[in-house]
């Protein structure tokens, strides 16, 4: 079930977030199930075996909420939001932290893509998409936004 502030609804899917990283020295694919509060990663070299039967999957980070957009910097740093806390949250694996780093009820209900530019700004697109799920949005309001939080991210790795 997804909760926001004003309402809620279930919504089953499947991966949505995915994001190339890094995890205890090894290259690793990140992604999260839309209905998970789990993020999953794999190693990316088990990937380029087409006959390999184990990709040795692993349940990396539980998060508070569901989240649909995931990115990683060149420092190694997962971006992710939380739906029901309507915040952006930066975890960092090689050293287990993990925060938020912005927060804010109005504008950041449910962000669905990221993305880092050159400089570290991390993007980010945030919508009404439980709005629009339960047919209650208003034509007369705004409905998406794209936001940016200046030098958050490594602007070494710029992904999409």
């Amino acid at each position: 079930m997804w909760n926001f502030i004003d309402e809620s609804f279930y919504l089953e899917d499947g991966v949505l977030g995915m994001a190339v990283g890094v995890h205890q020295k090894s290259k690793v694919l990140y992604y999260q199930p839309l209905a998970s509060k789990s993020i999953y990663a794999m190693h990316t070299s088990s990937l380029m075996d087409p006959f390999s039967e184990n990709l040795n999957v692993m349940s990396v980070l539980q998060k508070e909420s569901q989240s649909a957009g995931l990115i990683a910097d060149g420092m190694g740093r997962l971006f992710y939001s939380q739906a029901s806390q309507t915040d952006v949250q930066e975890w960092t694996p090689q050293i287990s932290r993990h925060r938020s780093i912005a927060n804010d009820p109005k504008r950041l209900q449910f962000v669905s893509d990221f993305s880092i530019d050159k400089q570290g700004t991390l993007w980010l697109v945030s919508n009404k998409f439980h709005k629009y799920f339960n047919c209650n949005f208003s034509h007369n309001s705004t409905n998406m936004m794209v936001l940016r939080i200046p030098r958050a991210a490594n602007a070494l790795y710029v992904s999409t």
